[in-house]
């Protein structure tokens, strides 16, 4: 399952991470969203099998705390419903 996890994070680009960030309402401008995106790809493994809040605190740093917070709501929301396929 791994393979197609870091598959699909690589094909993720940041025109991608801007607009789903504005569907769940999180304005992210070029450089927010290569922040997420470094994160991402070198992190992955880290924040879905590993201890994600050393990262997590990096990415407030970098945000700021209200979207730090937004972000990390949907991260737990989402990990917890695809859980089953991790």
């Amino acid at each position: 399952m791994r393979f197609f996890i870091k598959d699909y994070i690589n094909k993720i680009g940041t025109a991608d991470i801007i607009k789903f960030a504005s569907f769940n309402n999180v304005e992210l401008n070029q450089e927010e969203a290569l922040v997420l995106d470094f994160y991402l790809k070198n992190n992955w493994e880290e924040l879905l099998y590993g201890d994600p809040l050393p990262i997590i605190r990096n990415i407030e740093e970098k945000l700021g705390k209200s979207k730090a917070l937004v972000i990390t709501d949907l991260f737990y929301s989402y990990k917890e419903k695809y859980k089953n396929y991790l």
